[in-house]
């Protein structure tokens, strides 16, 4: 239900779409752009480090188990503050929320960059993890208020150059910078674009209150950030620790009864942290799920590729892996803006079949890696990989978000 301000009383932060044709594409280009380079940002952070592991841990001393938790670290935090992020933007007001978080986001980067022993590089990578988990949602939420229906493919379409092509250009860059200069300037590059985005949102994006009548859902937040926590905790060190052992199936034990409990909770009170309410539309379900296969796909090559081609396997440098990894970025750099504007024209269906049947065989083929692929074949299939995620993940996600009403 919505007030006369179009703010949402129930549900995410979120005001009604912008009407069909409001603004035109000027009025919400700019804006988009500016988004697209927080979202960018939080992404990149994930899969830019992969390639500087090795060189982070040589540096510090560390052993491969415990330097791992820079990446992990991040992660987990990233998780636990996604659920919350809704309220945080309708409590405070998402512009002013965008432009603390970048500004957070660039500080925690200094402090990474800065890090001299690896227990202050994964405390730092945790702070960093804060506004990484919040800006993601925030971007998307902003988007949906900003960009007019008869043009949502098309702001997708290049929405999705965060969302996809910053994990595919990230151990490319990495390569570079840690190759050129030293792995510390892989988190010291976000302060130029943490500063200079969320000046360009405090002029560009528009504002709105924020809103003190809907109480924080504290059982709630504190049953699904346990929840989550707990079983990425055990994705993340299940091969360590064996999927067996005690320590991963207590995870998963308690994992699974938090989210139960979650549910139940919020099925039941007042203000919900979260509105499962969108699971009753079929669709919904049905594009998330896609999206895990298509997420998974992705980061997993971007990876474990980077760690075959500078482990024993290839003993490749930095640079010369971030080079290899170029033309799939190059790839889902031209496929994602066509893929919104044909999402305008033809929908999402023979986009989506089309780019999980291709996303399928790229992987299928990769499957057959060994120490003798050649290098252009293994070129050849993570671009199939990366054209199949193109063609489809922005379709499925523009479907997801439109079979639910604005609320």
């Amino acid at each position: 239900m919505t007030d006369a301000t179009g703010s949402v009383r129930d549900g995410a932060a979120v005001e009604d779409r912008a009407p069909a044709g409001a603004g035109g594409s000027g009025g919400w280009l700019l804006p988009l752009f500016v988004l697209v380079i927080g979202m960018f940002m939080s992404i990149l952070d994930i899969s830019i480090v992969n390639v500087a592991l090795p060189a982070i841990q040589t540096d510090l001393g560390a052993p491969v188990s415990e330097a791992q938790w820079v990446s992990t670290a991040y992660s987990l935090t990233e998780g636990v503050m996604v659920p919350i992020s809704a309220w945080l933007g309708y409590r405070f007001g998402l512009k002013r929320l965008y432009v603390f978080c970048m500004l957070a986001f660039a500080a925690a980067s200094t402090l990474c960059g800065l890090s001299t022993s690896l227990g202050v590089l994964v405390a730092a990578r945790i702070l960093q993890g804060v506004p990484a988990g919040i800006i993601p949602v925030t971007c998307l939420v902003m988007l949906f208020r900003i960009v007019p229906k008869e043009k949502f493919g098309a702001a997708m379409g290049i929405y999705g150059l965060g969302v996809v092509v910053a994990p595919a250009a990230g151990p490319t860059l990495g390569g570079i910078i840690t190759d050129q200069l030293s792995w510390h300037y892989v988190f010291l590059i976000n302060i130029p674009i943490g500063v200079l985005g969320a000046v360009a949102a405090h002029f560009v994006l528009k504002g709105e209150p924020g809103r003190r009548d809907r109480p924080l859902d504290l059982l709630g937040f504190l049953t699904i950030a346990g929840g989550l926590f707990c079983l990425l905790l055990a994705l993340e060190e299940g091969a360590e620790w064996g999927w067996t052992s005690y320590s991963i199936l207590g995870l998963f034990a308690v994992s699974s009864n938090l989210l139960i409990l979650f549910v139940v909770i919020e099925r039941q009170v007042e203000h919900p942290l979260l509105n499962l309410t969108v699971f009753a539309h079929r669709r919904y379900p049905l594009t998330m799920s896609l999206i895990v296969v298509l997420t998974v796909a992705l980061f997993t090559v971007n990876f474990y590729i980077p760690q075959y081609l500078q482990g024993p396997a290839r003993g490749l440098n930095a640079i010369d892996t971030g080079l290899i990894l170029v033309p799939q970025a190059l790839v889902m750099l031209v496929v994602m803006p066509l893929t919104g504007a044909l999402y305008d024209r033809v929908g999402p269906r023979w986009l989506a079949a089309a780019g999980l049947a291709v996303t399928g065989i790229g992987t299928q083929m990769l499957g057959t890696l060994t120490p003798a692929m050649p290098i252009d074949t293994l070129v050849l299939w993570l671009c199939v990989i990366s054209f199949g995620i193109g063609l489809s993940m922005m379709p499925i996600m523009s479907a997801g978000l439109s079979a639910v009403p604005v609320q």
